[in-house]
């Protein structure tokens, strides 16, 4: 293709990202060339842990979803406190009789969270555990689907235990600033601290049917356990 032509080529001949770690850039060039040293291998060997030293802060990744449930549901399960879950409020919209009504919402509980924009028909909540947003909230605000947080505190229904307002301390300080402001006289009347971000229930239309006369609608808080992710969410973070 004459297009080609147009294109004037330049070589990259350093590496950018670990251009500060200049022992670990020696280290991958070697791998990518098939010429690994013993004194390579021993370097890397000295990042192995087990999981007994692994920090409390620290995601573990995995390479199948199955295994990331897995250790989350274990997580959730070890974990001290009282756990509360929160299941989906899931309603139809439109033109349907009782009938579709009924067999709809019993057929959208078990849809893949893939299909429901992130929000899953339940969730287990415990305060001190990692979360993840699963969904946009605002961009702007940095409250996007894969930031990560600690849950320190669930704020409830009046005189019940359903879940109404979830608090993070998010990864990163600048994540939900905005948000933090809005709800700043709030969360001073309630004694929050102002380093936790407030993550209320979205609604959105789930992907169902486009043949049908009618919607259906979740609503659900956008989070999702997080202490486990998959290597492919993490590299998605990056």
């Amino acid at each position: 293709n004459p297009l080609w032509d147009e294109f004037s080529f330049y070589e990259l001949t350093e590496v950018m990202r670990q251009r500060e770690d200049l022992e670990f850039v020696r280290i991958l060039n070697n791998i990518a060339i098939g010429q690994v040293s013993d004194n390579d291998v021993r370097v890397l060997n000295t990042r192995s842990v087990n999981a007994t030293h692994v920090p409390r802060e620290a995601i573990r990744l995995f390479n199948t979803n199955a295994a990331v449930d897995r250790y989350n549901r274990e997580t959730l399960d070890s974990h001290a406190g009282s756990e509360y879950r929160y299941t989906a409020k899931d309603f139809v919209v439109g033109n349907a009789t009782d009938f579709q009504r009924r067999r709809v919402l019993n057929s959208v509980k078990s849809m893949e969270h893939k299909d429901t924009n992130g929000l899953w028909n339940e969730i287990r909540l415990k305060v001190g555990i990692k979360y993840m947003l699963t969904s946009n909230v605002d961009v702007g605000d940095g409250l996007c689907n894969g930031g990560t947080g600690i849950l320190e505190r669930i704020v409830f229904k009046p005189g019940t235990t359903e879940p109404l307002r979830l608090f993070l301390k998010f990864d990163k300080p600048d994540v939900g600033k905005k948000k933090r402001q809005e709800q700043e006289n709030y969360m001073l009347r309630e004694g929050i601290s102002r380093e936790l971000t407030p993550i209320d229930r979205v609604s959105c239309v789930l992907n169902y049917s486009n043949k049908l006369e009618f919607q259906v609608v979740r609503e659900q808080f956008p989070v999702t356990c997080a202490e486990a992710i998959t290597i492919h969410k993490s590299q998605g973070q990056t």
